[in-house]
């Protein structure tokens, strides 16, 4: 939706600290990947394939990278930029544990890779790779993965800190009032609200 609707800056607004932790990890992937190929080798930790064998369209991408093994060593190598570009060039106050989390999530794409859900890798849930390959009743796809442009818009909203992950409830006091501050004080205008599930609370 960010991609699609090009907010001057967007808010994701989540009550558990791990939704905060893993849009930093998108961040730090993002800003690291030059394309939307190295993205995804950095993301699943997956070394990149011979450029000759990745093709343009994203399913052909992913089916590929589904096929190669995980490498500890690539993983190990990816978390720790990834953990410097958020404490040092960011200098983000995350805490040991903040920490922890964030490896932990790292670890699960690592192990299940493409396939990972929101569950973990199970058949009752679409998978990464199903999501970011669905398409509109027109047949075309929309996300920030559907084309190298779209990917590329997507990094730039990171490199720009364009993209804020906030943690609070929905419904206290607090949090959305303070993104509304946040708007105001920069003269934004709201164009658009998204609502997930949280009629389910």
């Amino acid at each position: 939706y960010i991609v699609a609707l090009r907010p001057d800056i967007a808010f994701i607004l989540d009550i558990r600290r791990d939704n905060l932790l893993q849009h930093l990890m998108y961040k730090a992937v993002a800003e690291l990947s030059a394309d939307r190929g190295e993205f995804l080798s950095r993301l699943f930790s997956r070394p990149r394939p011979p450029r000759t064998a990745y093709d343009e369209e994203l399913p052909v991408m992913l089916n590929i990278l589904r096929k190669i093994k995980a490498s500890d060593e690539l993983f190990k190598r990816n978390l720790s930029e990834v953990l410097e570009r958020l404490t040092v060039r960011h200098r983000l106050p995350l805490t040991e544990q903040d920490l922890r989390r964030l490896s932990s999530i790292y670890e699960r794409l690592n192990k299940d890779g493409p396939e990972i859900t929101y569950v973990g890798r199970t058949p009752s849930w679409p998978t990464f790779a199903e999501i970011v390959t669905d398409t509109d009743a027109g047949g075309v796809s929309r996300t920030f993965l559907a084309t190298e442009a779209r990917f590329q818009r997507f990094k730039a909203y990171h490199e720009r800190n364009l993209i804020v992950p906030v943690v609070g409830n929905f419904a206290g006091p607090t949090a959305l009032r303070a993104i509304g501050e946040a708007m105001r004080s920069r003269r934004l205008v709201l164009r658009a609200f998204y609502l997930s599930n949280v009629e389910q609370y």
